[in-house]
């Protein structure tokens, strides 16, 4: 479930705005609102969470779209694999060779 400060960023900014209504730069608004003040996972989570909404809104007729979806790339993209934080500063390239 999600933590209630970060549903009232997002729900405060769309919420009321009916579905069909909501475009792809009103959610990359609000990704972004988001990652400047939070964690870039929080955000990523919002993003997940705004796009199940969609789907549901797909599935019962309400909305046609996921504006959610269609965003990628800078906003809310995290890289998989082993975190730098890990990694001792300078010996990154020569331990993972």
């Amino acid at each position: 479930m999600m933590s209630r400060p970060v549903w009232r960023v997002w729900y405060g900014l769309i919420g009321n705005i009916p579905i069909p209504e909501i475009t792809p730069p009103m959610v990359l608004s609000v990704i972004k609102d988001i990652d400047k003040t939070r964690a870039i996972e929080t955000a990523s989570r919002v993003k997940q969470r705004l796009s199940a909404i969609f789907c549901y809104g797909i599935a019962t007729g309400v909305g046609s779209s996921d504006p959610a979806d269609v965003i990628k790339g800078g906003a809310c993209s995290t890289e998989k694999g082993a975190s730098a934080g890990y990694h001792r500063p300078g010996k990154v390239a020569a331990d993972d060779c």
